[in-house]
């Protein structure tokens, strides 16, 4: 039996696919499975995968579905995953050839439930706009949330970039919550609360390409998704009875989540009236949940231009909101 399953999703990335499936099968680490999960493409992207399946049919499971979201996707390569450990791909990424044979050695060693490393964001066509995202401020090769708390806010809340068991998924029964966007802020930091082991590989091994402003033309009104990816965290923490213990960095949660990520995105909204519907939902949505929000702690270790954007930050000012 291999020891990690590496799941890919496609939906209509032809362009992308080549260059992602072979980055999978250059890696100089072996022993994985590779399945590919194509949901419902009306591109070439099924035929490419294809191709590559029938060249190496020990190595790569094609299941082809319609689209029935990412989550289920997800959720389905866990479930059929024959390994212990899984990797997930996104369908425009690629990977560095020697990121499984790290994250593999890493785990081994430190008997990790979760590795990470860090990505290079790629944010624009040209492949010319690259930011390296450094996931998880890790104070010793080995944590959990409990001995560093900053973990649950540090660690970038994505499927991919990520190594894990795959028991942190069917022993505590987590899954991606179905029929939302952002499923991954709804998922992560679940599974951090049951991840006694977490380790890094501190390299920019996961590529990922993220074409921002298409993703909003498309998506307006399911930026709100965002709140409700965080009440499910919320709600899970108060269900372990561990809502107490982590008050100050779910809190954090929503501020970063709402009044940095979403509100920098409504602001490139050029519909005033949707962008406005959109600020005044956000408004409520931090008022209802933390009233008291402008006295969470972390936000006095945040840099001076963070800080001075929150104390001045106006959710209702007819679109404009203070750009940091």
């Amino acid at each position: 039996m291999p020891k990690v399953s590496i799941i890919m999703l496609a939906c209509n990335s032809q362009f992308h696919l080549d260059k992602s499936i072979q980055s999978i099968l250059n890696q100089t680490y072996k022993d994985f499975e590779f399945i590919i999960i194509d949901q419902g493409s009306t591109d070439d992207s099924l035929s490419i995968i294809a191709k590559y399946q029938k060249e190496h049919p020990d190595r790569i499971q094609l299941i082809s579905q319609q689209n029935y979201g990412t989550s289920v996707a997800l959720n389905l390569g866990i479930d059929k995953s024959n390994c212990p450990y899984i990797m997930f791909v996104d369908r425009n990424d690629y990977l560095q050839e020697e990121i499984l044979a790290l994250m593999m050695e890493e785990a081994k060693e430190t008997d990790a439930d979760l590795v990470l490393t860090n990505a290079r964001i790629i944010e624009d066509q040209e492949q010319k706009h690259v930011q390296v995202r450094f996931s998880g401020k890790m104070k010793a090769r080995v944590e959990s949330i409990y001995e560093n708390k900053d973990l649950l806010n540090t660690i970038l809340p994505f499927f991919w970039g990520k190594l894990y068991k795959k028991t942190l998924f069917t022993d505590n029964h987590i899954y991606f919550p179905l029929g939302l966007r952002d499923q991954d802020l709804g998922t992560i930091p679940r599974l951090l609360l049951h991840g006694n082991k977490i380790a890094k590989v501190n390299r920019a091994l996961c590529h990922y390409n993220y074409y921002q402003d298409d993703d909003i033309k498309k998506h307006n009104y399911k930026i709100l998704e965002t709140v409700k990816n965080l009440r499910i965290v919320k709600n899970y923490y108060q269900e372990q009875k561990q809502d107490e213990e982590f008050a100050d960095q779910l809190e954090y949660l929503f501020i970063y989540h709402l009044l940095f990520r979403s509100l920098e995105k409504v602001n490139k909204i050029p519909d005033a009236g949707i962008r406005s519907d959109l600020l005044e939902e956000l408004h409520q949505a931090i008022k209802r949940e933390y009233p008291e929000w402008v006295n969470n702690p972390m936000i006095k270790d945040l840099p001076l231009r963070k800080r001075m954007y929150l104390k001045f930050v106006d959710v209702k000012s007819g679109g404009k909101v203070v750009r940091w």
